[in-house]
């Protein structure tokens, strides 16, 4: 319609719905800065035992593969100028090279009874569009390559759940 809204095949308005939909694949290399303990600082040749605690900051870059697309859901409704071969043409089909560099600093409870992380993370890829035409544009794609940037922010807790091993053998 003139107000940009679909019309199904029973009349009625659509109920459309558009989300991001996608995947990355990485190969990271990393650094880890620990906390160390106090008694390392006067018994140094203690160090690699049982006095390193994990908790610190960790660092890390990859290089991989990022591909994403506007996911068009009708919800089973029958909307003829959305059939599975035209929303190739609103789908906006991306990908391509993708660098990532994360930032986090983590904490490992003493204990071993949970673990906390909060970080930040920076995507940057350079992708092409690959579909050859855009419908909603009436023209073909762009050849060019693009700058795709992303910035993320992470927060999590965990906590393990130990099962134990009683070595009990049951023989029929």
């Amino acid at each position: 319609t003139a107000a940009g809204a679909l019309i199904g095949a029973d009349g009625h308005y659509a109920n459309i719905n558009l989300m991001e939909r996608g995947f990355a694949s990485y190969v990271f290399i990393g650094y880890a800065i620990h906390a160390h303990n106090s008694k390392t600082k006067y018994f140094p040749y203690l160090h690699n035992l049982y006095h390193l605690s994990l908790s610190g900051f960790y660092l890390s870059v990859g290089v991989g593969y990022l591909q994403h697309q506007i996911f068009i859901d009708t919800k089973n409704q029958n909307v003829p100028q959305l059939d599975e071969e035209y929303k190739k043409g609103y789908d906006r089909l991306t990908s391509g090279f993708s660098t990532k560099w994360e930032a986090s600093y983590k904490y490992y409870s003493p204990n071993g009874k949970f673990q906390m992380y909060a970080g930040m993370d920076m995507t940057l890829a350079y992708t092409k569009n690959r579909r050859l035409y855009l419908f909603d544009q009436m023209e073909f794609s762009p050849t060019e390559m693009s700058w795709d940037k992303l910035l993320g922010v992470n927060i999590g807790i965990i906590i393990p759940i130990h099962r134990r091993n009683e070595e009990k053998f049951h023989y029929y």
